[in-house]
């Protein structure tokens, strides 16, 4: 508030905000954040819980503030992805009375990222789900399943030995490979 910021959002980085942290976390915010700073909204979809949060918040709590959500249409974003634009605005036409047009932003997700998604898939993994349930960098789960083929089970305890270990800030390369070569020298041995 000393700062007097234009705004201040929430990141939720790691996908690991669970519901009953997300709404302590807002309520926090609402109460303590002078009003005439805007609240921003920044989820994953780690754990398929964005869009329902963002619901929860417009609809139960009284913001009496701007409020900004950040999305991106189909989701689009490293996986796992991003809350969806065109949920935002679909929901906001129907509770809020808006008269958003969502047809050209549904000719862009026909047209333009469909096409992209078949490259590089993004969405909920489990992998992911594991990562922030753990409350761990989210390059873990894709160096140990999609750059090493380590299946989930293996994957999952390489990511609970991170925890455990405190190494989950922050992705670290050497580290990883490390821990793949001794569980992938394990299953050899």
């Amino acid at each position: 508030n000393k700062l007097e910021p234009k705004g201040v959002s929430i990141v939720d980085t790691f996908g690991s905000l669970t519901f009953k942290t997300y709404i302590k976390t807002i309520k926090m915010m609402i109460k303590y954040l002078n009003k005439n700073i805007i609240l921003g909204l920044h989820l994953h979809e780690n754990q398929s819980l964005s869009y329902g949060m963002v619901q929860h918040t417009l609809l139960n709590m009284n913001l009496n503030r701007n409020f900004i959500v950040d999305g991106s249409l189909y989701g689009m974003g490293r996986i796992p992805g991003n809350l969806p634009s065109e949920l935002i605005v679909d929901f906001l036409n129907k509770e809020f009375d808006k008269n958003y047009d969502i047809s050209p932003m549904l000719e862009t997700i026909e047209n333009i990222i469909k096409p992209e998604k078949e490259k590089r898939n993004w969405g909920y993994s489990p992998e992911y789900m594991l990562s922030a349930s753990k409350g761990i960098h989210r390059s873990y789960p894709e160096f140990f399943v999609e750059h090493n083929n380590l299946n989930l089970k293996d994957a999952e305890k390489l990511m609970e030995e991170i925890k455990i270990k405190g190494y989950g800030n922050r992705f670290n390369e050497k580290i990883a490979k490390e821990m793949v070569d001794k569980i992938k020298f394990s299953i050899t041995a």
